[in-house]
């Protein structure tokens, strides 16, 4: 993998978003296998009670991560070219004050909370107090960890990034399947093989900026208040947004206990991994670029950019949501194993608020160009509030299919809030006509299969060989009705498809 530069000229955006997207893609894609891998093993080596356990233990480090990194690590990217324009000593200053703020606040937060934790509850007795306790470790290498990988973007090291991402997913994999395998087999054990991995990574990436002339000594700068100023609302809205996609749980928690809570969990992780495959990629090469297009070729480039990473996005997602939804009780129960069957049966609730989760990315860098994260913050918190709240309400009655509507309809209320606060910055087209190919692509397909009557595989191999070749078919015939994903296979193979 090799890094790939932003050009300069405002006509060729989105062709910088590709190159860095078709990285990013083919990471990711190796990302998900490992996710793939990971989840038949851990719902098996782990009981229903201790899966559902360390869901709620990651989602809540998740959160405490975010508040204790300051949202250094957003303004590190936002900030990096600002202070490489004053010079390589100021740019090295800055990344080295970004980095020790980083350490500085999460290592206070993980303090306090290990304060909090033991004298609040018996450790020994409360496996959540457990997970807190070793979680804390991880709340300090993965606030800092974020810094690096943010200056690692900004430098458009696209294929370091990528690489370092691929490589600790699966050393952490083969971590803690050995850790469960020879060890306790409870949430904890997850955690503390995941710190042993991410910490290990962290020191490669810290001797890579030193190398860089990036990072000497640690200092805290002397223009930290920006920082924090364009971070800090970024780290509530971060907050509060783990809480709109984890808030279900631990109202599922309270009601139905932690057996309903993995019963959940389950397709919704499988599902959102799934959508991720698209999204997450394209947000982390998008970002970067439609920053830069805005500082040197105004809004209409940028605009343009952004409508055609919106466009891609969506065109992508719309075969992830039909097949999903075709075979999700089948995926859900070869992936988790039968422990979950009936999970399948959430799809049309949960469906929704991944789609717009996965979209929200393009939507909300409208603001964050301006540097409007207050604005984000704001709209975030009333989304995740309205999710707790819905959730109070439909999950007594409607059992976990009212959480998946509660947690849907709050994503519905969110994107509309930042399509709204970034119409004077980015003019979004909406992809009409990359939605309708992306059906096309897809329908035909299912239907040839339908009327071959392979629609109902007999076998977990026959799933797989089904679900792989309509998804093999449609890609093709998604490359044959859209441009921009031809643009990103080119990308990849700059020789060949020119």
């Amino acid at each position: 993998m090799t890094s790939a530069a932003v050009p300069r000229s405002p006509a060729d955006g989105f062709r910088s978003v590709a190159r860095a997207s078709g990285i990013y893609y083919v990471s990711h894609a190796l990302l998900v296998v490992a996710g793939v891998i990971s989840m038949p093993i851990t719902t098996r080596l782990l009981s229903r009670e201790q899966y559902g356990l360390l869901s709620l233990a990651f989602a809540t480090i998740a959160v405490l991560t975010l508040v204790a990194g300051l949202g250094l690590g957003s303004a590190a990217m936002r900030l990096y070219h600002d202070a490489r324009r004053k010079g390589s000593q100021a740019l090295r200053h800055a990344c080295e004050g970004w980095i020790t703020a980083a350490l500085a606040g999460s290592g206070t937060a993980a303090t306090m909370l290990v304060i909090v934790v033991t004298s609040t509850t018996d450790v020994a007795a409360d496996p959540y107090a457990q997970c807190l306790v070793a979680g804390s470790g991880l709340m300090v290498v993965r606030a800092v960890t974020s810094v690096v990988a943010q200056i690692d973007r900004a430098r458009e090291r696209a294929g370091i990034h990528a690489a370092t991402l691929v490589g600790v997913r699966y050393a952490t994999l083969i971590a803690v399947i050995l850790s469960l395998w020879f060890g306790p087999r409870l949430a904890v054990t997850v955690l503390a093989a995941s710190i042993a991995v991410e910490a290990a990574a962290l020191a490669v990436r810290l001797r890579s900026l030193q190398r860089a002339g990036l990072f000497t000594r640690p200092r805290l700068p002397r223009e930290l208040d920006l920082a924090l100023r364009y971070g800090l609302p970024l780290a509530a809205a971060g907050s509060a947004r783990f809480l709109l996609a984890y808030g279900d749980r631990f109202v599922i928690e309270r009601f139905h206990g932690l057996d309903a809570v993995a019963r959940y969990t389950v397709p919704c992780d499988l599902l959102g991994k799934l959508g991720e495959l698209v999204a997450v990629p394209m947000q982390l090469a998008a970002v970067p670029v439609l920053f830069r297009l805005w500082s040197e070729s105004g809004a209409d480039a940028t605009s343009r950019a952004a409508s055609q990473t919106l466009a891609t996005t969506a065109s992508l997602l719309v075969p992830v949501a039909v097949l999903y939804a075709l075979f999700a009780e089948d995926l859900v129960v070869t992936v988790a194993s039968a422990k979950y069957a009936g999970a399948g049966e959430l799809t049309p609730y949960i469906l929704p608020g991944i789609i717009f989760s996965c979209c929200n990315f393009v939507v909300v860098a409208g603001m964050t160009i301006r540097k409007r994260t207050v604005q984000v913050a704001r709209n975030v918190a009333v989304a995740a509030l309205i999710n707790v709240l819905l959730n109070f309400l439909l999950v007594p009655s409607g059992g976990l299919a009212g959480a998946g509507l509660a947690t849907s309809l709050a994503w519905l209320v969110l994107i509309v809030a930042n399509a709204r606060g970034a119409l004077d910055t980015l003019q979004l087209a909406f992809p009409w006509r990359p939605i309708g190919r992306a059906f096309v692509a897809v329908l035909t397909p299912v239907a040839a299969a339908a009327a071959l009557g392979a629609l109902d595989p007999a076998s977990p191999v026959a799933l797989v060989a089904t679900v792989g070749g309509l998804a093999g078919a449609t890609l093709a015939l998604l490359l044959l009705l859209d441009p921009s994903l031809r643009v990103i296979l080119r990308s990849l193979w700059p020789g060949r498809l020119a």
